[in-house]
């Protein structure tokens, strides 16, 4: 009886052990439209992100160097919107958004 007992709370504490934890709430992000001038503005729509939950933005320049353009609350009812505007005198180039 009692290696039963031990085999079964090795078996669980193994189990336990490699258990796969609860994924995140998947979150996204979708920027429109995806080719600007200098001077104009890219809009971002953001869902899937926790009420009131903070959200950074970076941007990643031609050169690939990266800039932190600030902080966003999510709202309450999971849909927010954002804009970034690319001013004339940055680089002429790609440039990438991300909020890690």
């Amino acid at each position: 009886m009692r290696r039963m007992f031990v085999l079964l709370a090795t078996i669980a504490l193994v189990m336990t052990a490699f258990a796969t934890p609860a994924r995140a709430q998947s979150a996204s992000m979708v920027v429109t439209p995806t080719s600007i001038q200098q001077g104009e503005f890219i809009a971002m729509s953001l869902s899937g992100f926790k009420p009131k939950e903070v959200i950074s933005f970076w941007l990643t320049l031609p050169d690939y160097s990266v800039d932190y353009v600030g902080d966003l609350v999510a709202d309450d009812d999971d849909i927010t919107a954002a804009y970034i505007t690319i001013s004339v005198d940055m680089p002429v180039g790609s440039y990438g958004v991300s909020s890690p």
